[in-house]
C-alpha cells in the first residue's frame, strides 16, 4: 500500500510521506493500525479544545519561567518537556479524562480499559535545544510487562520539515529488541523490506502508535516550534517491572508491589480491569542492562 510520495534513501530504506489519514468513526482504522502499528486520526480533540490546550500551556510556561526568575523567552530556550499535565487540571485533565485519548487507545488495542502511565507535552523547538530523537521502540523504556501504546496529538501543524514524527512501518510485529544508548548511536540494521513512513499532521489530529513500533524525529527546520501533547497508555492490569527500567519518574508514585499490577494515584484507569494471561515470553526478554540507558 503507498501513503504518499516514495522515494529511496541511502541503500536500502525506503522513505514515504503519509497522506492517510482515518475519521474516528470510520473503524477501518483498526485494522490499518492493526496490521501498520500507527495510524492517524483526523481532527480527534477539535478546535476549542485544542485552543485551550495552547493557552493552558502557555499559561503553565509562564508561570513556571517567573518561577525561575526567567524570561518566556529564555525559558523556552532551556525546557521542552513538561510531564504530568494531567494533574494540573482543566483542558489537559479534561483530554485524559473524557473519551478523547484512553478510548483510541482502547479500542486500537483491543482492550477493554486502559491505564494512564503518564503524559507529557514535548515541543521541539525551531531554535534552542533543537535536537533529533534516534530510532527507538518506547516499550523498552517502560517498567511494566507488557506492551502498550501512546497517543500522539499535534497541538500545532507539524509538516516534515518541523520534525514530523517518523515510524518504521510494520515494526511492531518485530517484538521488544535490545535498548540502546538512547541519545549515542543511532539504529541502522533494519531489513532490506523495511519501509520509513513520515507522518506531518495537521493540529488536533492524534497518531495512535504501538509501543513497539521504531520511530524517531528529525531536527525541526521549521519557522515554528513544534509542540505535541503525549499520553502513554497500558492495559489496566500490566504488571510493574521496576527491576527492568528502575531509572524512570514514574516508579516513584507507584503505590504496589513490583511484579504486582502498576496502580497508584498518578495512573488513573478506565474501563474494565480484565485479568491479563502472562505472555509465554517476558516482552523484556533478551534485553540486557546497561548503565546510562534512558530516555530522558
Amino acid at each position: 500500500m503507498k501513503f504518499g510520495e516514495e522515494k529511496k534513501v541511502g541503500v536500502n530504506l525506503q522513505t514515504i510521506v503519509n497522506e492517510m489519514k482515518f475519521d474516528l468513526d470510520d473503524r477501518t482504522w483498526i485494522d490499518f493500525y492493526t496490521t501498520h502499528g500507527w495510524v492517524v486520526i483526523d481532527d480527534n480533540i477539535g478546535n476549542d479544545l485544542l485552543e485551550d490546550s495552547l493557552t493552558q500551556w502557555l499559561q503553565m510556561k509562564s508561570k513556571f519561567a517567573a518561577e525561575m526568575d526567567l524570561s518566556i523567552d529564555d525559558y523556552e530556550l532551556e525546557v521542552s518537556q513538561w510531564r504530568d499535565l494531567w494533574a494540573e487540571g482543566e483542558t489537559f485533565e479534561k483530554l485524559i479524562f473524557d473519551p478523547y485519548l484512553h478510548s483510541l487507545a482502547q479500542v486500537g488495542m483491543g482492550w477493554n480499559g486502559s491505564r494512564l502511565l503518564h503524559d507529557h507535552i514535548i515541543c521541539k523547538p525551531h531554535k534552542g535545544s533543537n535536537k533529533k530523537i534516534p530510532w527507538h521502540q518506547d516499550s523498552m523504556f517502560w517498567p511494566v510487562d507488557t506492551h502498550g501504546c501512546s497517543t500522539w496529538t499535534a497541538l500545532r501543524d507539524v509538516s516534515v520539515e518541523d520534525g514530523c514524527l517518523e515510524v518504521i512501518d510494520m515494526s511492531h510485529i518485530e517484538g521488544c529488541e535490545t535498548p540502546v544508548d538512547f541519545m549515542a548511536k543511532e539504529r541502522e540494521d533494519f531489513p532490506d523490506s523495511a519501509i520509513r513512513v513520515k507522518l506531518p499532521i495537521n493540529a488536533g489530529c492524534t497518531i495512535l502508535l504501538h509501543s513497539l513500533t521504531w520511530h524517531r524525529s528529525s531536527l525541526n527546520f521549521g519557522i515554528h516550534d513544534r509542540p505535541a501533547h503525549l499520553a502513554l497508555w497500558i492495559h489496566p492490569d500490566a504488571k510493574w517491572r521496576p527491576d527492568l527500567v528502575d531509572w524512570h519518574p514514574v516508579n516513584d508514585h507507584v503505590e504496589s508491589e513490583p511484579k504486582s499490577r502498576l496502580e497508584g494515584r498518578k495512573f488513573p484507569h478506565f474501563g474494565i480491569i480484565d485479568e491479563l494471561l502472562p505472555a509465554e515470553q517476558d516482552i523484556h526478554s533478551g534485553t540486557f542492562r546497561s548503565d546510562g540507558i534512558s530516555m530522558l
